[in-house]
């Protein structure tokens, strides 16, 4: 019998950007011992001074960890003592309704003018932890205004037969960042950036990437897998060969296969 989720354990903890060794290297240790009910993400985040940005947080560069557990007060906390016992200067954890979820990772509530991308990722071990501080931490001189890296566990990490066409992801983490583009030259810039952090973490690529995270150019294979990908090429030549169903990563039917009739020499005379 399934139950309504009406209420979750969630929130962030902000931490100078300069305290981004020992936050990540602290996040990821936790990891290890997270039930699949808990979810965290851990972000460099470079707010910039405009109105939307609350007040404490305005022109600020922050390494912070949000999360979100399935479960009481009492338990979540005890969950993340280690990240609280580094002592954030902003702890915002509580248990908030599951409409609040749809604020809670502090999205723009309108279109603005960005460019960002991800990966996934097979692994973060420390090296990749530290390569990705001097792409995008304190001394980077980064322009990206987020940089997140979430864990994926539980339910989407199991193959089901009611899980669609891409059933389960075997990568354990997927990154993605973004800046602000208002102006071609502020759009190069994170361009360069975001080359710069797919450059540092090109050990631990998993060959795969996201769907909602893959903002540039990328093969359907990398998007779904070869396996899967050739299956849906042939579900698209079957029921829509005439490409009307459009989406941001286009999936072109199979070509069918020329078949192809030798021509036979005329047979020689024999004398």
């Amino acid at each position: 019998q399934l139950y309504p989720v009406t209420e979750v354990y969630a929130g962030w903890l902000f931490f100078p950007v300069e305290r981004a060794e020992e936050v990540l290297y602290t996040w990821r240790w936790t990891l290890d011992s997270m039930p699949d009910e808990m979810t965290l993400v851990a972000r460099f985040l470079r707010l910039p001074p405009i109105p939307d940005v609350p007040e404490p947080l305005r022109g600020c560069s922050f390494v912070v960890v949000e999360g979100i557990y399935l479960g009481d007060e009492a338990a979540g906390a005890e969950l993340i003592r280690p990240l609280r016992e580094l002592g954030p200067e902003m702890n915002t954890f509580a248990t908030i309704t599951t409409p609040a979820l749809s604020h809670f990772h502090m999205d723009p509530e309108h279109p603005v003018p960005g460019a960002g991308d991800g990966m996934m990722l097979s692994d973060l071990p420390t090296e990749a932890i530290d390569r990705l501080i001097e792409a995008a931490g304190p001394e980077s001189g980064s322009s990206l205004l987020s940089l997140e890296i979430r864990h994926l566990a539980g339910a989407i990490a199991e193959e089901k037969p009611d899980h669609g066409a891409l059933a389960a992801f075997d990568a354990p983490f997927v990154l993605f960042a973004v800046g602000a583009a208002a102006t071609e030259q502020m759009k190069a810039s994170v361009e360069a950036h975001l080359e710069v952090v797919r450059e540092a973490l090109a050990p631990w690529d998993a060959g795969r990437a996201y769907l909602n995270f893959a903002h540039g150019t990328t093969t359907g294979q990398r998007l779904f897998g070869a396996d899967t990908y050739a299956r849906l090429r042939r579900v698209k030549a079957a029921y829509d060969p005439q490409d009307l169903i459009r989406s941001n990563h286009p999936i072109p039917p199979a070509r069918p296969v020329e078949r192809r009739t030798r021509r036979l020499a005329p047979a020689r005379a024999r004398v």
